[in-house]
């Protein structure tokens, strides 16, 4: 899936599939939902903004690095609000449930941005299960970085803020594997409105089932549309996130979030 940012919503195509494929195991067809500005502004204020249902394992830091956001917290025994940098963030110190709401300025006159995260933090996934997961981030963008030299392409860099977004959507995945949310939205919500515009060009590639990261780049490489993104010239940066749950349908999730800004 690809998506441009009102930068050049003059030459936005307006074609809701791009291509339908399929990875060995389960994947997304890549496609290029038609942007609604309209939609978009009324999502960015509503008064009251829906709960983002995320996991995340003891000991984990939500920030938005880059980004002057301010927190509130719930319960301050689990979501501990510490600086660091000059920016605010969330030290997630105790098992349990946290409601997060996130602020975010907006221009002069306009109201702030909100968003709430209702977040489960487990010990589950803490040491080997969370060094697992960044080591396999790490391989799959050297993986990726190999196939875009072999076509003589720049490599991609690994973005914090698009590694935050694929967190998420990797959670979401689990529960509706689409590139449509379980709030029955683009993924490209997932960019809060007013940093969208910082992106010029915008995609994602998901995979479930494959349980390494060489399947997981080998899938999309073998699919058209996912090799598409992962070629893709335009792309500079690279978000990842990779969970294991072995309650759900295909148990190994991979998400890339591919940006320019």
């Amino acid at each position: 899936m690809e998506f441009k940012s009102k930068h050049i919503l003059a030459s936005l195509a307006a074609a809701l599939y791009l291509l339908t494929a399929f990875l060995p195991v389960a994947s997304e067809a890549a496609y290029k939902p038609t942007f609604s500005m309209k939609e978009a502004v009324q999502d960015a204020s509503r008064s009251v903004p829906e709960r983002e249902k995320i996991t995340r394992s003891l000991g984990a830091v939500l920030s938005y690095p880059g980004r002057q956001v301010s927190f509130a917290v719930s319960d301050p025994e689990i979501g501990e609000i510490f600086q660091e940098n000059g920016e605010y963030r969330v030290r997630l110190r105790r098992p349990g449930k946290v409601l997060v709401h996130v602020v975010f300025p907006q221009e002069k006159g306009a109201l702030p941005l909100v968003r709430q995260l209702e977040c489960e933090v487990t010990g589950q996934q803490s040491g080997k299960d969370s060094t697992a997961a960044s080591s396999y981030a790490r391989q799959v963008l050297k993986l990726c970085n190999e196939e875009r030299k072999k076509a003589g392409l720049e490599p991609l860099r690994l973005d914090e803020e698009l590694t935050g977004y694929a967190e998420i959507r990797a959670e979401e995945t689990t529960r509706k594997f689409a590139h449509v949310r379980p709030n029955g939205k683009y993924c490209s919500s997932i960019i809060p409105f007013s940093y969208f515009t910082r992106f010029r060009h915008y995609g994602e590639n998901l995979a479930g089932g494959q349980t390494t990261p060489e399947q997981a780049v080998q899938g999309w490489m073998n699919s058209p549309g996912h090799r598409a993104n992962i070629l893709n010239p335009r792309y500079k940066l690279l978000g990842l996130a990779y969970v294991y749950r072995p309650d759900s349908q295909f148990k190994h999730y991979w998400v890339q979030q591919f940006g320019t800004r």
